[in-house]
């Protein structure tokens, strides 16, 4: 009886460390189960946004991987061959959450890719490999859907030159063309760079356009192209990316991505053609023309006139214009050329460019002289040929005479035979009255010599710098260029000037010349002057009154004079250092 029951319960009991060591072993199973699906080899995976796009839409590449790696890890190198990388943005994630008392630990990192095609056909995304895990390829079909302008596309680029062959050094114009729907913001894109070629923005300008019913946004950019050396320069394909309905946000704008690219244009530049020019020079048109500081038809001898060159040429830059052969002038004409002045101007249809030369002209005598002709040779880029642009031979009628220097009275014999008629009966009285004319004649004499001595100014002693330039003549030039108003001449004609009165080899500063003129005493308005002449010249502001440089170069002039020659006499009076 008692073993009866003892055997029942043994065998409907259930044993406590039997069933604990169960539990256990099923709970480390499973637990080794979820690690080991945790620390499973990571997954690389790559998606696109679509397969079949346009050459000029962009595309949507995303690569991801299922834990946490450096973002650096993913090498884009192999887009290269097919694509053009816009932008790459790389993420990194990792959670820890609790979800009906389970936890999970999630990790990734991603790369989010723009892409645009660089031609058409079937490209293919090549397979990425992060750390050792690979992701597949893609082929991705691109179709030339949108050629050229395109009303309908939100975006559109257009480049476009003047000629598809220059000459080395001539302008090439080229005009850059992007319009974009009313929808379409935040764009983006490069500058215009082209080899081996200077460039420069000529006008840009901003409108509206309809085409077929579709309002959009243009803008207009004309660039100036001068390509240095014979060969080929490329106008590179021009990238601008956009957003459709862009919207503002705290970290930047969102929208949809839009593209657009120009075409590639290739030049050829041509060698200049042969010719005894001495410099080569193209141009569009080249004009040559001259006027005078004053009235040419009515100067005298010793009076300074300035002639004015101006050389205007279209389609050029000023430092292409050679400067210019004035000839031989006539002996009895002294020239004073002034530093030549170059400028550059923007149009809509190019440069123009000016070189102005400018020289004071002096007469040491009357009569007629003729100025040679001034040529210059270029070559015609609307003609394709050499031209020569003349201006014609100039003549100058010079009146008065030059002011003679150390003359010397012409004594007139006298005529013996005014003395025969003389009768031989009064020789006593005729000796009597010569000798008592005589005497009074000796007297008349020196008394006459006193007094012209008396009053007689000395001489103005001559200035002349060490390399023999007179500053009487540099003060003539410089006169007349004050008559010419010519605000650059001016100052070259002042600089030039205060080198002789100052005795140094070299034009000197407005403010050196000013600080001595002072230091002399002159007055210190001069230095005010000065600056007001330079502001006005390099920052266009209002030029002074020439009437007060006049003035105030006067007053310098007889000061500086006189220190000059006190300091030439005291050099003078000095023994010689080693007497021979």
């Amino acid at each position: 009886m008692g073993v009866g029951p003892a055997k029942m319960r043994n065998k409907n009991d259930i044993n406590p460390m039997k069933s604990l060591s169960h539990y256990s072993m099923l709970f480390i199973a499973l637990t080794s189960l979820a690690f080991s699906s945790l620390t499973s080899a990571a997954t690389l995976t790559s998606t696109v946004n679509r397969n079949e796009i346009g050459t000029n839409e962009t595309l949507t590449l995303v690569v991801s991987i299922d834990k946490q790696v450096d973002t650096s890890s993913l090498d884009l190198s192999p887009l290269q061959e097919n694509f053009e990388v816009l932008g790459s943005t790389p993420q990194s994630r990792s959670s820890f959450n609790i979800v009906n008392g389970k936890s999970e630990n999630r990790a990734s990192t991603t790369w989010t890719i723009t892409l645009v095609p660089k031609n058409e056909g079937v490209l293919t995304i090549p397979a990425f490999t992060v750390d050792t895990e690979t992701s597949k390829a893609i082929s991705i079909a691109v179709s030339n859907a949108v050629k050229g302008a395109n009303s309908s596309a939100p975006l559109d680029v257009k480049v476009s030159a003047n000629a598809n062959q220059v000459y080395q050094n001539q302008q090439l114009i080229v005009e850059l063309e992007i319009s974009a729907q009313d929808n379409v913001g935040d764009l983006k894109g490069p500058q215009l760079v082209i080899q081996n070629a200077d460039i420069e923005v000529l006008d840009q300008q901003n409108f509206r356009r309809v085409d077929n019913g579709i309002a959009r946004q243009v803008v207009l950019l004309k660039y100036s192209v001068f390509a240095k050396e014979a060969g080929e320069i490329i106008i590179p394909v021009m990238t601008y990316t956009a957003l459709v309905n862009a919207r503002r946000r705290v970290f930047g704008s969102s929208g949809t991505q839009v593209i657009a690219r120009s075409k590639q244009l290739n030049i050829t530049v041509k060698a200049p053609p042969p010719n005894n020019a001495q410099q080569w020079f193209p141009a569009e048109d080249v004009v040559i023309e001259s006027k005078w500081s004053g009235d040419a038809s009515n100067l005298n001898v010793g009076e300074p006139i300035t002639r004015i060159i101006t050389v205007t040429a279209k389609g050029q830059l000023a430092s292409a214009i050679p400067p210019l052969d004035l000839g031989v002038l006539d002996a009895n004409l002294k020239s004073y050329k002034d530093q030549a002045q170059l400028d550059t101007s923007k149009s809509t249809n190019g440069f123009i460019a000016t070189r102005i030369e400018s020289a004071a002209i002096v007469a040491n005598r009357a009569g007629n002289f003729v100025l040679p002709e001034v040529t210059i040779e270029w070559w015609n880029t609307n003609t394709d040929q050499w031209q020569t642009s003349t201006l014609e031979a100039q003549s100058l009628t010079i009146t008065g005479t030059a002011a003679p220097i150390n003359a010397v009275a012409a004594q007139t014999p006298l005529n013996s035979n005014q003395f025969d008629t003389v009768s031989n009966t009064n020789n006593g009285s005729k000796t009597t009255w010569q000798l008592i004319s005589g005497l009074l004649l000796v007297v008349v004499l020196v008394q006459f010599f006193f007094l012209t001595a008396r009053r007689r100014p000395k001489a103005e002693p001559v200035i002349v710098n060490a390399k023999g330039q007179s500053e009487q003549q540099a003060w003539a030039v410089l006169q007349s260029s004050l008559k010419s108003e010519n605000s650059r001449s001016i100052r070259n004609s002042i600089s030039a000037w205060g080198a002789v009165i100052l005795n140094v080899g070299a034009p000197v500063s407005l403010e050196t010349l000013a600080f001595e003129g002072i230091k002399a005493g002159g007055s210190e308005k001069l230095r005010d002057v000065f600056a007001a002449l330079d502001k006005h010249l390099y920052r266009d502001e209002e030029k002074p009154q020439i009437s007060e440089i006049d003035k105030l170069l006067k007053e310098h002039r007889e000061k500086l004079k006189k220190v000059t020659i006190k300091q030439s006499k005291q050099s003078a009076d000095l023994k010689p250092l080693y007497p021979r």
